[in-house]
């Protein structure tokens, strides 16, 4: 009653003042302006005019420009708003805005007030369906709170949106980080004495807490889901919290399908869905009822009717005055494809295309597969839920090559290739709005069995030039994109990344170290939460200033099977391609003249390769069962190449999963012939990367090569010495003009960091290993070690090839669609386009006498592939009988672009002998002429 009095004695207070042109007090126009937000009086018209009439006595007013004022327009906008002219809103709230900073240092003036009104500006942006905009107006409102550290509401409401946008757009890495910073923060807020907004805060909790657990199921993290959705039940349940258990239940339901526990997933499903009833959830309902018709009936039980009835009861449920419309739409969405889905199953395709349509509708009444493509960037946004759409489109495809199953007409066939590649474009898309590496990594795996479905439509089609493109687009696409970015980035906009990725690696190492409970730890956190986000907005700015930067970001993974036989394939008898699908392999060899596709046994594929790889890695083993090994290697020879041959000359791999060299697969067994006897092999990420045009800084002549050898290593270290690695690096460096070595002491990580980039030639005499406490790969050095994630380029490598002598250089994680992520791609995202690395652990000495052989063949002008075949078979030329095993030879393999790199020769011996040589002819010569002319004096 108290409250009602004061603001209707404000009310009369500001109606007796003199409006006529005169400036209203500052303290009066700041009252009727809070009696406007918190209890609008009258039609918003009326209220519009009487706020602009204030806006035009303004410059009346010596207070102008100060706090004051700048609600004034920020009131404006809002009202523009509630009449539903969202440009005018948008207008007046960038007034009060730029007002606010532009005045940040006048005492008059509270900078606080920015976090509010950039929040708001967010809405304005919503309501235009500008997503963009609305993004980047809620990454400053979170970023001026953490500025002026304000436990603000609109801060934690800004992380709320944010890590539904983020679930949206599938960047599930950077949902979970914005929903555990805004659930603490929320909670805090929530127990800080503002007992009016309280209530919100728990809800923004609530919110936040189910986007974590969201990102959890989608990145597969059922452990940590499943006992924070414990702990979070009994909480609620004993605190009154039963409105949220619907959600729960039904994300512990995911959990269970996730573990393949599929009676409790269903009891929970049950368990939701009840929940839901009781508060009248509408939208909750229909979700709930798809996940359970489609998880288990479909899925597991295979018993489509009961799915079939189970979807159609779900869209019974409809939206409710709380839910926004384009939730309900496109939750339907998912139910009619899952519906269209059940159709394809019983043969039933006019049906099936129905429902597909019906599900299209939901985003555009007629729209198609082609809409999505065309749409703008804001309307693709919007969809939310973007994992439903990328479904849609793979069913469709799928749908239409079932029906080329069941009725052979190839136009079927024709239509899921256009679909496929439609559904590729579109994954394009997505991966461009995701800014964590883990979050696209994540749909690159998810992505694989479009690829292997696309691929078998094109073998069936006998569409070899479709057949490559999807070959290519299922691996290494992320390292194209990092490539393609280092040539649109200025060096500024390089060392300020760098800068915020050194920043973000060292406070993710610490908080390894720190107990997760500590209040050091929830700092660091939230240091590591603040440098993220600044580089997020690093990257987005960049987008901006750089117009044709988006893109060409789009379309610079696409690579035509004719380009790479006019640019890459002159020099080379072909590419061998390979595809490992879930259920079968494919193998792609393109020539200059041709390309062929053909299908090979997955499961026999696999057992030889694990064989094959059992025995080369293994000396001992291959020397006790050698006949084992040449029948084993010459079985996967023949199941490879045996309905696919290739022409001897210079080969080109890319493989689709871990390395294995095809130069000691046994081609012939009398006489004994490797695959390295008639081919120099180089493998590659994908055909794309051998197109790229690598950037590189000049370097000097001087700068051709530089060499590291620690020999000894740091006690702490507990690693063997490398006796003998100093004496092989000085035979190389003598291959070299303006050669370099850093040895013992000197062959530090500082020392490699500060100076590899310089020069065109790395030798690394070391030791390695594909894994570390870190779970990723490590080089040793004299002192200390350098992980992968360590690779961090702030110039431009003037490194044309690097040579990783040390054991399982090309050993790391595979992430399925993109590769192994070792140290060999590690360097190749600095730009650094060749690598030598070893498979395995090799003998050193073999190791030493087989790189000073490449080196002698690399500087006598030979590709570098072809040097290390020649060295290779100078090799087995040479060694003993023991060490002609293939476990001494063939684990160096050449990774990446296998050209003639061009230096300054110097006096290699064989040089040496010739100039001297030279020289003392031409002392005899001229030795000879002196005599004679002395003599005819």
């Amino acid at each position: 009653m108290g409250t009602k009095i004061i603001i209707i004695f404000l009310y009369c207070l500001a109606s007796a003042t003199n409006l006529s042109g005169q400036c209203i007090s500052r303290d009066s126009l700041w009252n009727r302006l809070l009696l406007l937000w918190y209890s609008p009086p009258g039609p918003p018209a009326e209220q519009l005019k009487e706020l602009l009439k204030y806006d035009a006595d303004m410059e009346n007013c010596k207070y102008k420009h100060d706090s004051t004022h700048a609600f004034l327009l920020f009131r404006i906008g809002a009202t523009y708003h509630r009449q539903a002219d969202y440009l005018s809103g948008v207008q007046y709230a960038r007034q009060s805005i730029d007002m606010v900073i532009r005045n940040a240092d006048r005492p008059s003036m509270n900078l606080k007030h920015v976090i509010k009104y950039y929040y708001f500006l967010s809405v304005m942006f919503d309501s235009l369906t500008r997503v963009t905009e609305q993004m980047k107006a809620l990454d400053s409102c979170i970023a001026f709170a953490k500025k002026l550290k304000v436990l603000d509401l609109f801060w934690i409401a800004a992380l709320d949106k944010r890590a539904e946008y983020f679930y949206d757009v599938g960047d599930y890495y950077r949902c979970f980080s914005y929903a555990d910073n805004g659930e603490k923060l929320a909670m805090e807020y929530a127990v800080s004495g503002v007992t009016k907004d309280s209530m919100a805060a728990l809800e923004h909790a609530a919110n936040c807490f189910q986007w974590q657990v969201n990102a959890l199921l989608q990145l597969k993290n059922n452990e940590l889901a499943e006992t924070l959705l414990t702990r979070k039940i009994d909480e609620f349940k004993k605190n009154g919290g039963e409105i949220y258990l619907a959600t729960l239940y039904h994300q512990l339901a995911t959990v269970k399908v996730n573990q393949g526990d599929y009676f409790k997933a269903e009891f929970y499903y049950k368990q939701a869905l009840d929940q839901a009833k009781k508060f009248r959830f509408g939208i909750n309902c229909k979700v709930i009822l798809n996940d359970l018709g489609y998880s288990v009936y479909f899925k597991q039980y295979h018993d489509w009717d009961k799915a079939l009835r189970t979807y159609r009861k779900a869209l019974t449920f409809g939206n409710n005055s709380n839910s926004a419309n384009r939730n309900d739409a496109i939750e339907s969405l998912n139910i009619l494809a899952n519906i269209a889905g059940i159709y394809v199953k019983k043969g039933l395709y006019d049906s099936a295309f129905y429902y597909f349509q019906l599900a299209f509708d939901q985003v555009k009444p007629g729209s198609t597969e082609n809409d999505l493509l065309h749409s703008s960037l804001d309307d693709f946004i919007k969809t939310k839920r973007i994992y439903y759409l990328t479904a849609l489109l793979v069913d469709k495809g799928n749908a239409y090559q079932q029906q080329f199953n069941n009725t052979g007409k190839m136009n079927f066939l024709q239509d899921a290739i256009r679909v496929y590649k439609i559904t590729d474009r579109f994954l394009d898309r997505v991966k461009a709005e995701q800014l964590a590496l883990q979050s696209k990594l994540l749909w690159r795996s998810d992505s694989k069995q479009l690829y292997e479905h696309a691929i078998e439509a094109c073998y069936l089609s006998r569409n070899i030039n479709d057949a490559f493109v999807f070959f290519e687009r299922s691996r290494a696409v992320l390292l194209n994109d990092q490539l393609n970015e280092q040539r649109w980035l200025g060096q500024n906009d390089i060392l300020k990344q760098v800068q915020l990725k050194k920043s973000i690696l060292g406070r993710e190492r610490e908080l390894n170290r720190l107990n997760p409970s500590s209040e050091n730890y929830r700092k660091v956190q939230g240091e590591l939460f603040s440098i993220q986000q600044e580089l997020d907005g690093l990257v987005n700015s960049i987008k901006v200033k750089n117009p044709l930067y988006y893109q060409n970001f789009l379309d610079s993974n696409f690579t035509s099977l004719a380009e790479i036989q006019k640019e890459v394939l002159p020099e080379y008898s072909a590419l061998v391609e390979i595809f490992s699908g879930d259920s079968v392999l494919y193998c792609l060899v393109i020539t200059r003249q041709e390309a062929r596709l053909t299908k090979i046994n997955k499961n026999n594929f696999d057992r030889l390769t694990h064989q094959y790889i059992a025995y080369i890695s293994n000396p001992d083993l291959v020397n006790r069962n050698f006949a084992e090994f040449v029948t084993t290697s010459n079985d996967l020879y023949k199941l490879i190449f045996l309905d696919n041959p290739v022409q001897p000359g210079r080969i080109i791999i890319s493989p689709d999963s871990r390395y294995f060299p095809f130069e000691a697969l046994v081609t012939q067994t009398n006489p004994l012939t490797y695959f390295l006897n008639d081919h120099a092999v180089s493998y590659t990420y994908s055909g794309r990367y051998l197109t790229n045009r690598f950037v590189s800084s000049s370097v000097n002549a001087s700068n051709n090569f530089l060499g590291f050898a620690p020999v000894q290593y740091a006690a702490a270290m507990n690693l063997s010495p490398l006796w003998g690695s100093d004496n092989s690096l000085n035979k190389i460096r003598s291959y070299f003009s303006g050669g370099d070595k850093l040895i013992a002491s000197k062959a530090s990580r500082n020392n490699f960091i500060q100076k590899f980039y310089q020069y065109r030639v790395i030798q690394l005499y070391t030791h390695a290993s594909d894994s570390s406490v870190n779970g990723e790969p490590v080089i040793f050095f004299a002192d200390s070690a350098i992980y992968l994630s360590d690779l961090i380029p702030d110039k431009m490598p003037a490194t044309s090839l690097i040579v990783l002598s040390a054991c399982e250089t090309g050993s790391g994680r595979l992430q399925q669609g993109e590769g192994v992520f070792s140290f060999n791609r590690g360097f190749a995202a600095l730009g650094i386009p060749s690598a030598v690395i070893n498979l395995w652990s090799v003998d050193n000495e073999a190791t030493y006498r087989l790189t000073e052989i490449f080196y002698k063949y690399l500087a006598d002008g030979l590709s570098a592939d072809v040097a290390l075949q020649r060295a290779k078979l100078n090799f087995l030329q040479t060694a003993s009988k023991e060490k002609k095993l293939p476990g001494y030879w063939a684990a160096a393999v050449l990774v990446g672009r296998a050209d003639t790199i061009e230096l300054k020769k110097t006096n290699s011996p064989k040089n040496a002998i010739f100039l001297s040589s030279l020289f003392f002819i031409a002392g005899c010569i001229a030795w000879w002429k002196w005599r004679r002319k002395k003599a005819d004096l």
